[in-house]
């Protein structure tokens, strides 16, 4: 699948608020002597926490609306981004929909306590599923096609894959089955939670065989 957005077509990731901001600021830490990848990431984050963040926005997820304020928004066709951030780790880039994170503005010191947990992907307990220290503040969605409006008067940073732009409205809708990628035999197999947790499930309730079939 791909990611059709108004700021152009992208494979992983369309951002809007806190993350967004993040990536905007990247390329002047990298400037710096040794500062690259994951540092250049955790950087930018810092700083942004040090500025204003939060917009109240109007969200359309599949044609229904949600009024808040939101501090950002992730939304993932692919699990990664940022330095190895795992957004969505259940999300699977060829199942036809879009996981979206919404986050609700929080204390920097709440902000600081979660990265880790959210890094390593541990703020969903399933697919479908916030852990419930984070219900507060986060939602998740799984859907085709998403909508935001900012309501505040202040463009929110937008980014796709990487490149941002300050803007007052972000579209984004996932295109089925828009690109074909040939890859070796021996690559082929499940590469985000969501399909290993499905493919340990089916082998868990599989038959077992007999020692003359497993031989």
């Amino acid at each position: 699948d791909l990611l059709q957005t108004s700021l152009g077509i992208g494979i992983d990731i369309c951002a809007a608020g806190l993350d967004a901001q993040v990536a905007y600021g990247i390329p002047k830490f990298r400037r710096l002597p040794g500062c690259g990848g994951t540092a250049a990431y955790t950087l930018s984050i810092l700083q942004a926490m040090l500025s204003r963040f939060g917009h109240k926005l109007r969200v359309a997820i599949d044609g229904k609306e949600y009024t808040g304020t939101y501090m950002m928004a992730a939304i993932c066709n692919g699990g990664y981004y940022g330095g190895g951030y795992q957004a969505a780790p259940y999300a699977a880039m060829d199942d036809g929909l879009l996981d979206i994170v919404l986050v609700k503005p929080i204390s920097r010191i709440q902000v600081a306590g979660i990265l880790a947990k959210y890094k390593a992907g541990r703020h969903m307990q399933d697919a479908d599923t916030i852990v419930p220290e984070f219900r507060s503040f986060m939602t998740f969605y799984r859907a085709r096609s998403v909508e935001m409006q900012v309501l505040d008067n202040r463009p929110i940073i937008a980014t796709i894959d990487g490149e941002c732009a300050p803007v007052m409205e972000l579209k984004a809708e996932v295109l089925p089955s828009a690109l074909n990628v040939l890859l070796p035999r021996s690559s082929v197999g499940c590469t985000n939670a969501r399909c290993r947790q499905k493919q340990n499930k089916t082998m868990a309730n599989a038959p077992e065989q007999s020692a003359d079939c497993r031989t």
